[in-house]
């Protein structure tokens, strides 16, 4: 059976995971605008409150010595080729994960160009 965004966003979600060559599993859900405000207050606790609309989020499971699980969350509702974006800028984060601290700083930048090429088919694939 399909996600909510359908077989096609199925296919992109393996092909882009499979490129990734990263180390833990990687999971995609998508969940209810309700589901992702309680996703951002818990992920975002203690942090400015900020009235921009998320429309996906990256948590990690993780020890103190590595990182086990990511899971990206993405909001049903949106169009297809903008939850697949969403998920390219989430995989970004999975990449830089254990790099630079700041969450969209260089590191974030070099993984998601390198993601987008691969999304557009633009690697040469």
């Amino acid at each position: 059976m399909s996600s909510y965004y359908g077989k096609d966003f199925d296919h992109t979600c393996r092909y882009l995971i499979r490129n990734l060559n990263c180390k833990f599993p990687v999971k995609i859900r998508t969940v209810t605008t309700e589901q992702m405000k309680r996703l951002c207050k818990k992920a975002f606790a203690g942090e400015k409150d900020s009235t921009d609309p998320v429309y996906a989020i990256c948590t990690f499971d993780e020890t103190n010595t590595r990182v086990k699980s990511a899971t990206i969350y993405i909001i049903r509702g949106l169009s297809v080729t903008f939850a697949e974006w969403q998920l390219v800028h989430e995989l970004a984060h999975v990449i830089q994960k254990g790099g630079e601290k700041a969450p969209h700083g260089n590191a974030w930048g070099i993984a998601y160009s390198k993601l987008y090429k691969i999304y557009t088919g633009e690697n040469g694939e």
